[in-house]
């Protein structure tokens, strides 16, 4: 699919996870994969230029794919009266670079939001949250599992 020209011209797309349209429920393994895909398009001839980068696959997987479904009001970002759900991720299981591992080392944006999509998976999440309630704290269930 065309990514970056479909946007150019306007048109909402979203990417989402759902093991009924792809095989994986990872978000962070659709972003890559949509990275990848539109990367390996630059080889096909009716290419027409245009990058997609990770702050782009990260906007369709959240405000982007809310905006898809004309749901943007309710969902999709993190604004008040808006349905909250989202992840807390630790960014030092991302294996930060040897330098960035002092205290006062300031890591970009775009870099930790790279590094997220490239790196990410189940291991980074720490607590997920659904319409603003915790339902996951990854403390409480390493406690339940050495309990039991």
């Amino acid at each position: 699919m065309p990514v970056r020209e479909l946007m150019n011209i306007g048109l909402r797309i979203g990417l989402g996870s759902d093991v009924g349209g792809g095989p994986t429920l990872s978000p962070f393994e659709v972003m890559r994969s949509a990275i990848y895909v539109h990367t390996a398009r630059r080889f096909l001839p009716d290419f027409r230029g245009g990058d997609i980068s990770p702050a782009t696959v990260f906007y369709m997987a959240t405000l982007g794919g809310a905006r898809a479904l004309r749901l943007e009001h309710e969902i999709g970002s993190l604004e008040p009266g808006k349905q909250a759900d989202f992840i807390i991720v630790d960014p030092q299981k991302l294996n930060p670079l040897p330098q960035e591992q002092e205290k006062d080392v300031k890591i970009a944006p775009e870099t930790l939001l790279s590094r997220l999509i490239f790196r990410g998976d189940d291991r980074i999440v720490e607590k997920t949250y659904v319409r603003g309630d915790l339902c996951y704290d990854q403390r409480s269930q390493r406690d339940n599992e050495s309990q039991g």
